[in-house]
């Protein structure tokens, strides 16, 4: 709370209301890569139970689920970034993902009506397609 009301981060904060273009990366959805596990944020055992649990992605810090829901989770409370309400309000949001393994975080992403434009590799592309059954 006291950091939310230092004017600087506040002035930051209220930016995010005038967004017009946002681009952003999707997490992992393996608990060794995630990004709170890989800073020291949270333990393997949480991570894991974090992946357990079907959070499939986060976007900007937010725990996404594989339907593209979001719930509270162990790391809501100690999180400080642009609201996913917020995110789905910017007018444009670019994600970027490559590989296999990005494959259910896009389509977490997508089900949760986050991205408009996606710039994937080909071999992404196949796995979203396979895992979504697409011919």
């Amino acid at each position: 709370n006291m950091l939310m009301n230092e004017p600087e981060v506040r002035n930051h904060f209220e930016k995010f209301d005038h967004l017009d273009i946002a681009l952003i990366g999707v997490g992992s959805m393996s608990a060794e890569e995630a990004i709170p596990y890989k800073a020291g944020y949270i333990t393997l055992e949480q991570s894991n139970l974090l992946v357990q649990t079907g959070f499939a992605t986060d976007i900007c810090g937010n725990r996404i689920y594989q339907d593209g829901s979001i719930r509270e989770n162990l790391l809501t409370d100690r999180l400080i970034s642009i609201p996913p309400e917020q995110i789905r309000q910017v007018p444009m949001v670019i994600s970027v993902a490559a590989g296999a393994e990005k494959a259910i975080p896009v389509i977490a992403a997508a089900k949760g009506r986050f991205v408009h434009v996606l710039i994937i590799d080909e071999i992404a592309a196949m796995t979203i397609m396979d895992v979504e059954h697409i011919a």
